[in-house]
């Protein structure tokens, strides 16, 4: 390595450590915790878990986006789960929040408890990708990364945080043929090849679809 290679390394890598110091708000490294939530121990619509969960959600980024909606163990005929899965990107932080909401099943009492939000953010690039490992050996500069985090963003459309509620989605895809009780199956946003989003349900083989968006949305 020529001696003009290691000086803008090591050029870089101070650069690197100035902005780490400079901008707190870019996320570094994995970030678990779980928040007692309380309240009711019964299963909830998608919107009302995410109104349950957008406080804690709004507090990480000033600029938050929904990407994913789901309920991996389904929902019952009035579009309620004990658990609701949640994807948001935090654009300042540069990073890919997953949240749960769920409800415990207690074994002892076969009842609910109180519902608890868990919740993962995951920097964006992760800790030991080619490109973090770059930024750290001074081969790239951090602000690269945001161009890169640019890109990412936008591979998936933002959601809106006023969607069609489950309770009249699942509806919908019961007249279409959906057996709730018959067998398990996942529910979740989705993205057509049209590019239209949508309620899927999706059991086994068999998948129904129903509108994700509001028809004013649909419209706009």
């Amino acid at each position: 390595m020529s001696h003009l290679a290691i000086f803008g390394n090591s050029f870089r890598r101070l650069y690197n450590s100035l902005e780490h110091r400079i901008d707190k708000r870019i996320l570094n490294q994995e970030v678990r915790s779980v928040h007692q939530l309380g309240g009711g121990r019964s299963p909830i619509t998608a919107c009302a878990a995410l109104s349950k969960i957008w406080p804690t959600v709004k507090q990480m980024d000033e600029s938050v986006h929904l990407k994913s909606v789901s309920s991996p163990v389904g929902v019952n005929a009035q579009g309620k789960s004990s658990r609701w899965n949640f994807t948001f990107e935090l654009h300042h932080r540069r990073a890919r929040l997953q949240c749960a909401w769920l409800l415990p099943w207690d074994q002892h009492s076969k009842t609910f408890e109180s519902a608890i939000l868990d919740i993962s953010a995951v920097p964006y690039p992760p800790k030991n990708s080619t490109y973090r490992q770059m930024v750290m050996q001074g081969k790239m500069l951090c602000r690269e990364l945001t161009v890169l985090w640019h890109q990412e963003r936008r591979k998936r459309p933002d959601l809106p945080l006023h969607f069609r509620d489950t309770d009249i989605a699942i509806r919908e895809l019961m007249q279409q043929g959906l057996n709730i009780g018959s067998n398990r199956f996942v529910l979740t946003s989705n993205r057509s090849s049209n590019g239209k989003m949508n309620w899927l349900a999706q059991m086994d083989e068999y998948m129904f679809y129903t509108d994700f968006l509001k028809p004013d949305q649909l419209e706009a």
